[in-house]
């Protein structure tokens, strides 16, 4: 998912509501848009993007080159073709909400974080077992030849010892 998470995107995001929430124009061009924020968002190539990725604020005209703020874009428009800005407390309300989304991100990724704590403790288990158990069965192979090298000395020593009797 990671929308809100990633590097720069919530700035981008508040950004762009602020600049649509109080344009006389409610549909910006995305020419216009590089133009009126100087320059590229910080998260992404193009403004374009960023309002792509994030339906729940802006949307975009028929042709697809012009973006406005969602809210914006319901509104009606009046003799000149513009639409009503949004106050201050509006805008800051969208701004708030994509704080909120963006901390919810964060949350559920936290949420989350254990399953990687959990399965890091179970790769180390296993690899601990397992090198228990290869030790074992190196240990007992290296005893059974030394015993069976002794077995043979004791054999030989056996030997040597009945023929020193007969």
């Amino acid at each position: 998912m990671k929308r809100y998470t990633q590097e720069g995107r919530l700035a981008d995001v508040i950004t762009l509501i602020s600049l649509l929430s109080v344009d006389v124009h409610a549909f910006r061009t995305i020419s216009n848009l590089n133009d009126a924020l100087r320059g590229k968002p910080q998260s992404s190539e193009n403004w374009e993007d960023i309002a792509n990725k994030h339906p729940e604020f802006f949307r975009f005209n028929g042709k697809r080159d012009c973006i406005a703020l969602l809210i914006r874009s319901y509104f009606a428009e009046d003799l000149k073709g513009h639409r009503q800005v949004l106050s201050v407390i509006e805008t800051q309300k969208l701004i708030d909400t994509a704080i909120s989304l963006h901390d919810k991100e964060i949350l559920l990724k936290q949420k989350n974080g254990y399953l990687y704590s959990f399965i890091g403790s179970l790769i180390v288990a296993v690899i601990a077992v397992s090198g228990v158990i290869f030790s074992t069965v190196y240990s007992n192979r290296s005893n059974n030849i030394v015993l069976q090298k002794i077995d043979s000395l004791n054999t030989k020593i056996q030997r040597i010892e009945h023929k020193m009797i007969k």
